[in-house]
């Protein structure tokens, strides 16, 4: 099952080298132990993979479900990441309430240009920070190996 996932992200992994698959190993070493590890909990939750009766269409039909839909779902929600966290900041600076309260409580004597510009920086840091951590929540998918292979 792990062979035919990583068909999907390497057009033939047969024409690596040796040299080649442990630069690999060691650049994403985290991700292929939370791929082992998914591969390993999918195996144990289909025991019937290990028996030589399976029909190709149950193979299939298991792999679908457990590797290429997720993989499939964990693509888009990767490629839509920063389009959302773009538009939650533009929503933020939409909102009057992101940034009055810090001119209000600026002494009188700042600018108003600086009160500004601190309040988008807040704004902007929030928005970076929530991105961080929505894209920490999608690399911790074990399947996020075959992700960072393409």
């Amino acid at each position: 099952m792990a062979f035919d996932a990583l068909k999907i992200s390497l057009p033939n992994p047969d024409l690596l080298s040796f040299e080649d698959i442990l630069e690999l190993k060691l650049k994403l070493k985290d991700e292929l132990a939370l791929f082992y590890l998914t591969i390993n909990s999918i195996e144990v939750k289909n025991k019937k993979l290990f028996g030589a009766d399976i029909k190709d269409n149950e193979y299939q039909s298991v792999f679908f479900s457990e590797i290429q839909k997720p993989l499939s779902e964990l693509e888009i929600k990767m490629k839509n990441l920063k389009s959302k966290t773009f538009r939650k900041f533009i929503e933020k600076m939409q909102n009057p309430k992101s940034y009055v309260p810090l001119i209000g409580t600026v002494v009188a004597s700042m600018p108003i240009h600086y009160a500004l510009l601190a309040s988008l920086g807040l704004t902007t840091g929030q928005s970076y920070l929530e991105y961080k951590e929505e894209k920490r929540e999608l690399t911790n998918n074990g399947l996020y190996f075959l992700l960072k292979l393409k």
